[in-house]
């Protein structure tokens, strides 16, 4: 096998601004120096090994606690040394010391932190002295911490919680409703805690208190209280605050005079009836309706048909309609036989009453079948007298069954075959047929067939038409040989033929090529080229190999004989491959030892360089063999000098690389 094509684009690049690049070496004088030592004496504090604990504060001092009333403060343990440590014991003596959120043995790591409450709770008023003893297995296994304290006389006074008003008057709402009042707790003597609000009555909440609420003494908090009646007649509760006052409960008492009046909605229906009329069997009628509430908002849970044939939809359940609103919906008629039909549809409520209805009716037709016959026309042609030629048909059933009863042609040149009378073609299917057409004579024939049915139209009619010819039809292919040529692999060409029709009219039925490399195109089949007429077509030949390649294109008609061939030849050749020839002039500086050859993809602009030789090239020329069909390319060269210093990019020149 020969080797392909080699194919050159030469590019001559100006290497602008070449440089004369110089040596430049900066040169000073080097000294060296030695480095002076010197030792520093210092003094080392080694830290413990083992744990060292400190207390903050040291001691503790409660000032003026009254008697009854506790009072706290916090320490702090602190590990300060290397090693952890556990602390085993923490008694207190004195009286009214005590200690909490210390839980012993507690173990520190070294540098950490553990706080606990020092407390005072004096039963009468003295003073009072005592200590803390914390043992541990610190350097310093034994902290003593002094407590000092000093109590008023007394005893200490509880807050009184009130609530305003003391009796709640919500006045009368609609079941189903609800209304609010705001009150207020105030705390006095004292600060008071609130944990806890009950209702002797679910009729009654309160919210927009978060519990638990600190009141201080002489302040107070806003709640508010709900009225939500679920029955008709005069509603009472009470209202009960728990809290740390004095009394401890703290009440107040509410009134729905809430004669809770209730009124219930009504639910109406438009329309109250309504008829569909004739609706085909298997079809569907539909009607939009709705549904309006009065006096009160009503909630509709439930709807049903008495008959299957009518449906409901487009309304979701359960639904609340507003007093005045409406929501529509839609009645659906789908009768599935012939005859009358109604329906009682029901929707469930909480309305007054409870059940809302409407009569509906229509009337199911029976579904007539339509009868098609595809296509409505059959042109045979010309056939000649003595031969003949066939088409086929169907007959398709619509909406309904179709029984056709008969079959009848006009003319007895052409003759129907394949359907046995009477014959059942059920709703969307189809029944196919054959019709001949038989010349006897030369001239034009036609005829009408026609089919009868149950169907509406009874009957449905085809139009046939054909010519009888006397001549024998004759066609031929020029050239009978036709050749492609050579063609590179991958790409494709073509080349024109011609059919031409003697003796009579010819209809080609088809065409082939028993090799897919050679494809027909530029004629539409089935085709009639009329006596003494011709028909050009193209054949392109589409090599995947290199080699000689060939192929017979026959075509089928109603000449005589029925089929005609013509031979295709051609040749597949490999594709041809390029090298971009680069040549540049030398740069004007004495010392240059040679060039760099930069090449980048050419995009909207030239970028992104990259270096193609991997050593320096002393020449002013290079071959790029390296490109691929159909891209483009920039390409610039630089000079470099025997300092290894290169210039910048020359001028840029571009190769465009055909495609394969």
């Amino acid at each position: 096998m020969n080797a392909p094509p080699k194919r050159y684009i030469t590019l001559l690049i100006l290497l602008a601004n070449a440089l004369a690049l110089t040596t430049m070496l900066g040169c000073g004088a080097m000294g060296t120096s030695t480095p002076s030592a010197s030792t520093n004496s210092s003094t080392t504090t080694t830290q413990s090994d083992t744990g060292d604990l400190n207390i903050d504060p040291g001691s503790f001092t409660f000032n003026n606690v009254q008697a009854g009333v506790s009072q706290s403060q916090t320490a702090t343990l602190t590990n300060s040394g290397k090693a952890s440590i556990t602390v085993t014991q923490a008694p207190v003596t004195g009286t009214g010391f005590s200690v909490s959120g210390l839980s012993l043995p507690l173990t520190l790591a070294a540098g950490k932190s553990a706080s606990f409450t020092v407390m005072f709770s004096p039963n009468s008023s003295a003073s009072a002295s005592g200590s803390l003893a914390i043992t541990s297995n610190a350097s310093n296994s034994t902290l003593s911490v002094p407590l000092s304290a000093s109590s008023t006389s007394g005893v200490a006074t509880a807050g009184q919680l009130t609530v305003s008003p003391s009796t709640l008057d919500l006045g009368s709402v609609k079941v189903g409703s609800n209304v609010t009042a705001t009150e207020s707790l105030s705390a006095t003597g004292a600060s008071v805690t609130v944990s806890k609000v009950s209702s002797s009555n679910s009729a009654f909440s309160v919210t927009g208190l978060s519990l638990p609420v600190t009141i201080a003494a002489g302040k107070s908090v806003e709640l508010v209280v709900v009225f939500s009646p679920q029955s008709s007649g005069t509603i009472s509760g009470t209202l009960t605050f728990s809290s740390d006052g004095n009394p401890s409960t703290t009440t107040e008492t509410v009134i729905g005079v809430g004669t809770g009046t209730s009124t219930s909605g009504q639910l109406a229906i438009t329309p109250t009836t309504y008829n569909f009329g004739s609706v085909t069997v298997g079809k569907s009628a539909t009607e939009s309706e709705s549904l309006t509430a009065t006096g009160a908002s009503v909630t509709v849970t439930k709807v049903s048909s008495s008959n299957a044939a009518f449906s409901v939809t487009g309304i979701s359940l359960p639904v609340t309609i507003a007093e005045g609103h409406s929501a529509q919906f839609t009645v659906n008629f789908n009768p599935q036989s012939s005859g009358a039909a109604s329906a009682t549809l029901s929707f469930t409520s909480n309305a007054n009453p409870s059940t809302t209805t409407e009569t509906v009716s229509g009337t199911g037709a029976a579904a007539q079948g339509q009868l098609t016959v595809q296509p409505s026309s059959f042109s045979f042609g010309s056939v000649t007298v003595g031969t003949k030629e066939t088409l086929s048909g169907n007959l398709v059933a619509a909406n309904a069954n179709v029984t056709v009863t008969s079959a009848t042609s006009s003319n007895s040149r052409f003759a129907l075959s394949g359907l046995s009378m009477p014959l059942l073609i059920e709703a969307g299917h189809s029944a196919p047929f054959t019709l001949t057409f038989n010349p006897q004579a030369a001239g034009a024939a036609s005829a009408t067939l026609t089919f009868v049915s149950n169907a509406n139209p009874s009957s449905v009619v085809a139009d046939l038409t054909g010519t009888g010819t006397s001549a024998t039809a004759q066609l031929s292919v020029t050239p009978t040989t036709l050749s492609l040529g050579k063609v590179a692999v991958g790409a494709t060409g073509t080349a024109t033929g011609t059919l031409a029709a003697a003796g009579a009219n010819v209809t080609i039925k088809s065409a082939s090529s028993n090799n897919s490399r050679f494809t027909l195109s530029g004629i539409s089949l089935p085709v009639t080229i009329q006596a003494g007429q011709t028909a050009d077509f193209t054949v392109t030949f589409s090599p995947q190999a290199s080699g000689a390649a060939t192929g017979t294109l026959t075509f089928t008609s109603n000449a005589s004989p029925p089929t005609t061939t013509e031979a295709l030849t051609g040749t597949g050749t490999t594709p041809p491959s390029y090298s971009v020839d680069l040549t540049w002039n030398p740069s004007e500086s004495s010392n240059i030892v040679g060039y760099n050859i930069y090449r980048s993809i050419l995009g909207t602009t030239c970028g992104a360089y990259t270096k193609l030789n991997a050593t320096l090239d002393p020449k002013t020329s290079y071959s790029d063999s390296t490109v691929v069909d159909g891209e483009s390319y920039c390409y610039v060269t630089t000079a470099v000098n025997s300092s290894n210093k290169e210039s910048a990019y020359s001028a840029v020149v571009e190769a465009k690389i055909p495609p394969p």
